[in-house]
């Protein structure tokens, strides 16, 4: 992966782990910034560890989104 400020190397037996997780973080960020747009959730809701109700609601949102 590169930057303009720099290069970091994903050993191989890292790549499927590190590609899983930043494909998650990627769609959990997509949800927030809808939900945040939507006035669902607060940014205090969404920028911390997401509470049983919104882990439900993005579990949802990801099975009707695929």
């Amino acid at each position: 992966v590169g930057t303009p400020t720099g290069v970091i190397f994903i050993p191989a037996h890292l790549a499927q782990e590190v590609v899983e997780s930043s494909e998650d973080v990627r769609v959990r960020d997509t949800f927030g910034k809808l939900r945040l747009s939507q006035s669902r959730y607060t940014p205090g809701e969404i920028d911390r560890a997401w509470s049983a109700e919104i882990e439900a609601d993005f579990q949802a949102w990801k099975s009707s989104n695929k």
